[in-house]
């Protein structure tokens, strides 16, 4: 079975088509536990409406009811019962493509081989749509213009993160050397990279997966690729210095911060 984790924060604009997408999987292995992270609009209300009407599909996770943020309340969703086999994240604002579950399911076993004490992690392009669904990009990877040798490097994923929670697949093996995630992560795609490049096999599908809706609201979105870019970045190198040095006390290995340093001015330039 697969275990897909939905936090949800004032999500009523978007909510109801994702959870539709995810009803419409040509998979229907899966359990989708969500947890209202203190919402303060009608997120509730959809929640309800839904988990009434699917109550063997779709769960609730409400304790603690306080707002806690991303990555706690991911937390939160991966302790609590049922468990599955595999674990999927997902974000409330976006479209999942059909065959999402699917194609992320076959990647996983493909690396796994039969050996499922091997931790694994797949991930995946997504097609850019406007809050109103039409397209902006037909590739995320292509639009922010990622160079395709940094997933596997751990020095080079921390540098650039390449890797969208929200299409990400991972298997039990992971799962249990991922949680709990350490809450000095403000997103989870990193963290969940890392330990499985560390210690296990991580892919990326070039397929895109999933619409991913930009818009006002997004946590995290696309990014304009520029040197103004790239000079706001700069203006905060002392918060990138810390989180880095909290990053590598954290992590279950060490990673090398020159190195790291050398490939973030390296793709600084290939980028631009």
């Amino acid at each position: 079975m697969i275990e897909i984790l939905l936090p949800v924060y004032n999500g009523e604009k978007y909510l109801r088509e994702q959870i539709e997408s995810i009803l419409k999987q040509t998979n229907q292995n899966w359990i989708l536990k969500i947890r209202n992270d203190g919402s303060k609009d009608k997120s509730q209300y959809i929640i309800s409406k839904f988990c009434k009407k699917y109550p063997s599909k779709i769960v609730q996770i409400d304790c603690p009811k306080e707002n806690v943020g991303l990555v706690q309340s991911i937390n939160y969703l991966q302790q609590a019962s049922p468990h599955g086999d595999y674990i999927m994240f997902a974000d409330q604002d976006d479209i999942w493509l059909p065959h999402k579950i699917d194609k992320s399911l076959q990647e996983v076993k493909n690396l796994e081989n039969g050996n499922t004490s091997l931790p694994v992690m797949v991930c995946s392009d997504v097609k850019c749509v406007d809050q109103n669904l039409d397209l902006l990009e037909e590739s995320f990877f292509v639009s922010q213009k990622f160079p395709k040798d940094i997933l596997g490097d751990v020095n080079k994923m921390a540098a650039l993160n390449i890797i969208q929670g929200c299409t990400i697949m991972i298997n039990k093996s992971a799962a249990k050397l991922i949680f709990p995630m350490p809450l000095i992560m403000s997103i989870h795609d990193m963290w969940i990279g890392l330990i499985c490049a560390y210690f296990g096999t991580v892919r990326y599908i070039e397929t895109p997966l999933m619409l991913y809706r930009q818009h006002s609201d997004n946590v995290a979105g696309s990014i304009d690729v520029s040197l103004k870019y790239y000079s706001k970045r700069l203006l905060k190198i002392k918060d990138t210095i810390t989180f880095l040095f909290k990053l590598n006390s954290h992590l279950p290995f060490k990673l090398n911060l020159l190195k790291v340093w050398y490939y973030k001015f390296k793709y600084l330039i290939k980028r631009i």
